[in-house]
């Protein structure tokens, strides 16, 4: 009889694990869903609003998203510094921000974020582009 009851007790335990991470599956792939459409419709409402004067030296041009990857297009005015230093600095300070709000929660799930500078003339300036990897 304690045999049966510890087999008992072992298979529910068994049976309440495959439950549970069954419902983490689930919950997590409802979180996904939940990102997925929440970039898309962030990409269509803004790509209305575009082109947008950020401030002095930044303009918004273009947004798009695509296969888990939100892609944001600004022109940039270096103003005479060199383009890879500012791109490096950028990369730098938009991977801080990125790694603690809804940005980390998406990486997380597998989006990603590409930022991609061009000059005010169209000519490519750099890009770069921020994944979970970037916040471990």
């Amino acid at each position: 009889m304690v045999a049966v009851v510890v087999i008992g007790v072992v298979g529910g335990w068994a049976v309440g694990k495959e439950f549970s991470a069954r419902l983490e599956q689930s919950a997590a792939s409802a979180r996904a869903s939940q990102i997925e459409r929440t970039l898309k419709t962030v990409a269509q409402r803004v790509k209305k609003t575009l082109p947008e004067k950020l401030n002095a030296v930044t303009t918004m041009i273009g947004i798009s998203y695509e296969q888990k990857v939100m892609t944001y297009v600004y022109d940039l005015d270096t103003r005479g510094e060199a383009p890879h230093e500012v791109i490096a600095t950028l990369r730098e300070l938009v991977g801080e921000r990125a790694c603690v709000g809804e940005f980390k929660d998406a990486m997380h799930y597998g989006y990603a974020f590409t930022f991609r500078y061009n000059s005010p003339r169209g000519a490519k300036l750099g890009e770069f582009t921020l994944s979970a990897a970037n916040c471990a």
